[in-house]
């Protein structure tokens, strides 16, 4: 998804809660390089131990279990 999809997407519901008098509240968290730099054991291991509701959990790690990374080099991959 493009991110003018995401943003096209999120602005939608958005309106789509407030024009019904709703409170729209939300959060964003930037972890793009996060999981270059560290353990995933440890990061789960300490959402667990911090509280993170196991759903959040196994959907970040469900997430980051089907990333691929290819390089192409040359012409090839």
């Amino acid at each position: 998804m493009a991110s003018t999809d995401a943003i096209f997407l999120c602005r939608s519901t958005i309106d789509h809660f407030t024009e019904r008098g709703s409170n729209v509240y939300a959060a964003s968290l930037d972890i793009s390089k996060a999981f270059d730099k560290l353990d995933h054991f440890k990061l789960f291991h300490s959402l667990i131990t911090g509280g993170i509701p196991l759903c959040v959990i196994l959907l970040l790690a469900n997430w980051y279990d089907k990333l691929i990374v290819a390089v192409r080099w040359n012409g090839s991959f």
